[in-house]
């Protein structure tokens, strides 16, 4: 089922990538893969930042980080690049370019959002042993060759899973809680005061009253 949608959306994608260019096309992508490996590098220490709670507090964590980022590239980029410079191809390179990398670009956008969707849907908050088996969270073999592709540019040669980094997002999440329930119960705990006793005080120079007698009897 997910495949299908990746399938459509990169259909969609490709048809606007047509119209728009190769040129801006290219932009796109290019701030979405950045975007996407930004948002699944720093979410786990965003969230520890952050007083979001479970699944849904890490799907906002993911994909809000996600957003702004590219928010931020894409503007950039518009703002100093494709706004200020035109680049002509050939008509049919330009077609057949632009269609692929829009194809591309609708499939990982899809692949991404697989992982909030999964986080949403667990609506638990991560045990101790947090792993990708305890919330079945699977990304897909496409987002993991982009993610490590950029991920091999910026030194690291290493191939990480995703997923597992999603996790820790959540994980974070939960400590979050923990700490928000250990200082709630502080607060309702109150210090209550001894009650004070009150001890009557005798004088000793004052005499008690005197006993009653019964003269008739004595």
């Amino acid at each position: 089922m997910g495949m299908l949608i990746a399938i459509i959306a990169g259909l969609i994608f490709a048809w606007i990538a047509i119209r728009v260019g190769f040129y801006v096309a290219w932009s796109v992508m290019f701030n979405l893969v950045v975007s996407i490996y930004i948002a699944i590098s720093l979410g786990p220490f965003v969230a520890d930042k952050l007083p979001l709670e479970g699944g849904f507090g890490a799907a906002i964590v993911l994909t809000g980080l996600a957003a702004a980022v590219f928010a931020v590239l894409q503007g950039s980029c518009y703002l100093f690049f494709t706004s200020q410079y035109e680049m002509s191809f050939p008509a049919i390179f330009d077609s057949v370019a632009s269609g692929i990398t829009g194809f591309l670009t609708g499939m990982l956008i899809v692949s991404f959002l697989i992982l909030p969707v999964g986080l949403i849907r667990q609506g638990t908050v991560a045990d101790k042993n947090t792993t990708k088996e305890s919330y079945q969270l699977n990304s897909s073999a496409y987002l993991n060759f982009w993610y490590n592709a950029v991920h091999y540019l910026v030194g690291k040669e290493e191939n990480v899973q995703p997923e597992t980094l999603v996790a820790g997002i959540i994980k974070n999440n939960k400590k979050v809680k923990n700490t928000k329930a250990e200082v709630k119960v502080v607060e309702q705990v109150k210090v209550v005061e001894p009650n004070e006793v009150k001890v009557e005080e005798v004088s000793k120079d004052k005499l008690g009253t005197p006993p009653d007698f019964d003269f008739d009897k004595i």
